[in-house]
Order: C-alpha cells, then structure tokens, then sequence
C-alpha cells in the first residue's frame, strides 16, 4: 500500500513539475534565434521525439509529405517542442485504446518564395465547434490526463517566436487538421 501510494505521490510531482516548465515557457520572454532549418528534417527528428515520448506513442504512422528542399529560418528547438505538441495531441485523439493505428498526414507548400503552409491531419475523435474555439485558451482540454498547456505553449511559439499563424479545424468523429504558416526568413515577413 506505501509503494502504490509513494508511486501516485510521484506521478502527480512529474505531473505538476510539468505543468510548472509549461508556465514558465508561456511567460519568459527568450531571445530567440534563428538558424536555417530543413523542415522535413526537423518534422522526422520531431515524429522521432513524439514515439520515444511513451510507449503509447510507438504506435504512431507518420506520413510525411514534404519536398527535401523546403527551408525555413527557425530556432529548431522551439518549433520541434510546438510542432511535437500538435502531433502528441493528434495521437491523443485516437483515444487510450485504439481501434485503429493513429496515423498524422504531414504536408507542406511553400507560398510566393515567401512562407511554408504546413498541415497536420489525423482520422482521430475530432472536436466539436465549442471544443475548436477554446483549443488554444490556457488549461482547456477535454482529456482527463491532459493539462491544457500543449497548444497554448505551440500557438505562442509558432505566432509570438516565428512571426506565423496557427489555425485548426476540426470535425466531431472525423478528424482534425492544425495548418501552420511560417515565414521562410524571419526578418522579410509581415503579414
């Protein structure tokens, strides 16, 4: 009974020490820099960190659609912890058994020479309309285990740290596509 309980007290110090790294993400203000980045690089090394997440995640089929050429300016870091945010919730949406493999369809275009347009699609349990207009609020999950920080953290990264706009749709028991627009050069682009 002292181990179950011990086991639990420390779950739940993982659990609320990741909830505290998630904060302190959202409220520090980093200079960020940049570096040129191969996209299609970085969305393997980021399918990579998601599996070795948990073994839950093994299970993954990542179909990744990029053309090798596509660079974007980018702090690596940054953008593989919101773009593996996505993906995990992806995964997510397939519910804790599932019924079937979770598979995440990755595609990019590049626009005017300018910015990438990059989607994220699953067949996972979709979103309701409500659910879809508060998914990037701060603490708003539908998942038990879930802390509501994931997109907060990815939306700041991707529009405050990239200069670049995160969009998500989504259909109740159809699947969800998160698009992410990315500036290729940090310093050319306004919108």
């Amino acid at each position: 009974d002292i181990k179950k309980h011990t086991d639990r007290a420390q779950e739940r110090l993982k659990f609320m020490s990741s909830v505290l790294n998630s904060l302190q993400a959202l409220t520090q203000d980093v200079d960020v820099e940049y570096q040129t980045e191969n996209l299609l690089s970085m969305l393997e090394e980021t399918v990579h960190l998601v599996r070795d997440r948990n073994k839950k995640n093994q299970a993954l089929l990542a179909e990744i659609d990029i053309d090798s050429g596509i660079v974007i300016e980018a702090n690596r870091h940054l953008l593989l912890q919101a773009l593996s945010n996505i993906i995990q919730n992806s995964i997510d949406s397939y519910g804790g058994e599932f019924d079937q493999q979770p598979t995440v369809r990755i595609g990019a275009t590049v626009e005017n020479d300018s910015r990438v347009i990059l989607s994220i699609t699953d067949q996972g349990c979709g979103m309701s309309d409500e659910t879809v207009r508060y998914a990037f609020q701060l603490f708003a999950t539908s998942k038990p285990d879930g802390t509501g920080v994931g997109l907060t953290i990815a939306k700041k990264i991707i529009e405050s740290d990239h200069a670049g706009l995160v969009h998500l749709s989504s259909v109740k028991e159809n699947g969800t596509t998160v698009t992410v627009a990315l500036p290729t050069k940090q310093d050319e682009w306004k919108w």
